[in-house]
């Protein structure tokens, strides 16, 4: 089991790095497509974890979540605790035309930035690849962990 959670977490770890990567090599080549999705009732399901940091307790888990707006589908991830109060997840949207891959380092357990209660905390998932209409894509997701609105910037490979 340890050596799963450590395989999934350099695994993740790399695709946030490659992913970054190739946002920053630049859009040669590409066209950019921006999809606006919304999450809708969340099912988890937790699993105790090995804990790599003292100070974080919290459980793994795996997430499924319905989505809708620019295309429909459902949102799957699985979450390992990282740091103090971090996650390290990997996971993708699963659309009607195609998967878009991505990883996160965000928290959707700890919403406030900086302990402020009235901030919306925003995290960016680092998109990995994807298939069907989505093979070759890259780019950023823009999370909104308290409206669970997520909006998607891809770049995808010109024909």
């Amino acid at each position: 089991m340890k050596a799963l959670v450590a395989l999934a977490l350099v695994l993740g770890l790399a695709g946030s790095v490659l992913g970054l990567i190739a946002v920053l090599r630049g859009s040669d080549g590409y066209e950019a497509l921006t999809l606006e999705l919304q999450g809708g009732q969340e099912t988890r399901s937790e699993a105790p974890a090995t804990h790599a940091e003292p100070d974080n307790r919290s459980p793994s888990y795996g997430a499924e979540q319905a989505i809708s707006g620019d295309r429909n589908g459902v949102y799957t991830r699985a979450c390992e605790p990282i740091a103090a109060e971090g996650f390290q997840c990997i996971g993708a949207l699963l659309l009607d035309d195609g998967a878009i891959a991505l990883s996160d380092t965000g928290s959707n357990e700890n919403p406030a930035i900086d302990g402020d209660p009235g901030t919306v905390a925003a995290g960016v998932a680092i998109i990995t690849g994807g298939t069907s209409a989505y093979d070759g894509a890259r780019g950023t997701i823009e999370i909104d962990y308290e409206s669970d609105k997520y909006t998607v910037k891809l770049e995808l490979p010109r024909d």
